[in-house]
């Protein structure tokens, strides 16, 4: 999530190579429901009161098109420059310390978007947190009382990001951003399982829960902090699960800023894990998807914020970046598409050398990310692997602002039948940050679906 700065001083058209481009289809007003800023407090602090919001995935409940579940993120948080070095973005201040994420069943009626049902997530330890796990790949973590208001690391922090229901039995599979993680969660809110990357699970013993690590070590060592994954997609007999990284992973690491700049990297990691035993989880796969490249030698887009599951390894996949400044909403992003993306094409890289960290003198000691920054020259010994082809599929951005409305930071992303509509809708919905930016509802929008004709990626 995009946090607001708090000084310690005041304690406070594609161009997708090799496929074709989706044709937009005639953009009819969505329907849109929201839930007010100030509709549900949460409880007053820093002088003022907070509010439920942050929603941060979204799955279908039933077929109606007029019931969801989202999650809210990790809770209300802002920078804060503390000592020693006084920079920021090292520290995090909580205004709400003991919030607990939320799983939020939510309905349709007419214009407005009512709470049906808060789930509070929980370990057998006790309630969960919103506060960072560890030191060294996440931020420090400050109360209300500011550089002096010490939080410790939480073997119970999680900052949730994405949400889908398993079919076989009710519960919930959720992404985390902080680990980066993937939890299984039972109906009522019981975190009973969470896969981490190996190397990771010591810091979360202590939460009492079934700890499984199966990502490579390299994600737990090297991924973008705050960055984690971001969402969640499930095949539809509950079998395989499917997760991303936010952004490209910070390999190698910093500082020092490396040459080329992975964070100027288009190659996004995506997981398929396989939950034939829930209690057991592999992951199995491990590919390669290409974010779009911007006018210069970066992204144009350097997130993903949205999965859903569009066939076996077939994803939408959204890529999204952050509100211009120069936009009066500073909760409207610029670019917000939705692509179609074939994983079975894609190469499989799982515990190859692309695993390894520092690189291999086989990859002329460059990383994957590194040689997926635009511009850089020369081949490696090793192949490059063959990254997922995609089409886009739908230009959000254009759909809601052609219908009058901004283009809020889309971060839940769900297709629904609706009836037995052939196509099926697209829902979204957006994270209002709990309104740290700016006093804007949690606003959801069922759009046209969009016409595919072309959009089959090899």
């Amino acid at each position: 999530m995009r946090k607001m700065i708090w000084l310690a001083a005041t304690v406070s058209a594609a161009c997708v190579v090799g496929v074709s481009v989706a044709v937009a289809a005639a953009i009819t007003a969505p329907a849109k429901a929201e839930l007010a800023a100030d509709a549900i407090p949460l409880g007053t602090s820093l002088g003022q009161m907070w509010y439920l919001g942050g929603f941060s995935g979204l799955a279908p409940e039933g077929n109606s098109g007029k019931e969801y579940w989202t999650i809210t993120d990790r809770g209300p948080n802002g920078d804060l420059a503390c000592p020693p070095d006084g920079s920021v973005g090292d520290g995090l201040q909580f205004p709400l310390p003991d919030f607990s994420p939320e799983i939020v069943r939510i309905g349709v009626k007419g214009g407005d978007l009512k709470v049906k049902a808060r789930i509070p997530l929980r370990f057998a330890s006790g309630p969960a947190t919103g506060l960072p796990v560890r030191t060294g790949k996440n931020e420090l973590g400050y109360g209300p009382g500011g550089c002096a208001d010490v939080l410790l690391p939480s073997p119970v922090g999680v900052d949730s990001e994405g949400v889908v229901v398993d079919p076989r039995d009710g519960s919930f599979w959720i992404a985390d951003e902080y680990l980066p993680s993937v939890m299984h969660v039972t109906s009522d809110g019981l975190v009973v399982t969470r896969i981490v990357p190996a190397g990771t699970g010591a810091s979360i013993t202590e939460s009492g829960t079934n700890v499984v690590e199966a990502f490579p070590a390299i994600v737990g060592s090297n991924f973008r902090s705050n960055r984690g994954f971001e969402d969640v997609a499930l095949s539809p007999d509950g079998r395989w699960l499917y997760t991303s990284l936010q952004s490209p992973m910070d390999n190698p690491g910093r500082p020092p800023t490396p040459s080329p700049n992975p964070r100027n990297s288009l190659a996004i990691r995506v997981f398929r894990i396989d939950l034939a035993d829930p209690a057991m989880p592999t992951v199995d796969r491990e590919w390669v998807y290409r974010l779009d490249k911007g006018a210069g030698n970066s992204p144009l887009a350097d997130k993903v914020s949205g999965l859903v599951w569009d066939g076996t390894d077939r994803l939408l996949v959204e890529e999204r970046d952050d509100p211009s400044p120069a936009n009066a909403n500073p909760q409207n992003t610029v670019n917000t598409r939705i692509y179609r993306a074939n994983f079975a094409a894609a190469s499989n890289i799982l515990g190859t050398v692309w695993d390894v960290t520092p690189a291999p003198a086989t990859t002329d000691s460059r990383t994957l990310e590194q040689w997926f920054v635009p511009g850089v020259s020369g081949t490696p010994t090793t192949p490059l692997p063959t990254t997922a082809p995609k089409c886009l599929w739908s230009d959000v951005a254009a759909q809601l602002l052609a219908a009058g409305f901004t283009n809020g930071k889309i971060e839940g992303v769900t297709t629904i039948p609706a009836h037995g509509s052939n196509p099926p809708l697209l829902a979204i919905i957006n994270d209002n940050d709990f309104g740290l930016l700016a006093s804007i509802p949690e606003q959801l929008n069922v759009l046209p679906f969009p016409e595919t004709q072309g959009c089959t990626p090899a």
